[in-house]
């Protein structure tokens, strides 16, 4: 006696996101909302660069790889040198503008990034 096999039908494709390709809510699945944080990078040329990110980890990784802000490509290896938590993006996003405003001496005093002299020094300038 044969054996009836039966055929899975087509199904159609499963949604997925315009923005990731993934589907709907794949990319929270289980996942709790991470905090954003405000970090300060010390170029090579002891210059302060300031940004926010998720994982800052990864963010410096990207920095130093050459594929980071366009400021730090050319001033590779960047150094953690400071990191802040912030609560959303908005406000990380508030916080880094406020920071990004202040002169290199009030960074260096207001987050306590004076224990490294050359940080304090600034960059080296070249006489003419």
């Amino acid at each position: 006696m044969a054996v009836a096999r039966h055929e899975p039908h087509a199904s159609a494709p499963a949604p997925v996101c315009r923005r990731t390709g993934r589907r709907p809510g794949a990319c929270l699945a289980g996942r709790q909302a991470s905090p954003w944080h405000l970090y300060v990078l010390e170029c090579s040329d002891a210059t302060l660069y300031v940004g926010i990110a998720k994982d800052v980890d990864l963010r410096l990784r990207t920095h130093n790889a050459g594929r980071g802000a366009r400021y730090t490509r050319t001033r590779r290896p960047a150094r953690l040198v400071y990191i802040e938590d912030c609560d959303d993006h908005g406000s990380a996003l508030r916080r880094e503008r406020e920071v990004k405003r202040w002169s290199r001496p009030k960074k260096v005093a207001a987050l306590g990034l004076g224990c490294a002299a050359r940080l304090s020094a600034g960059p080296a300038r070249q006489s003419a």
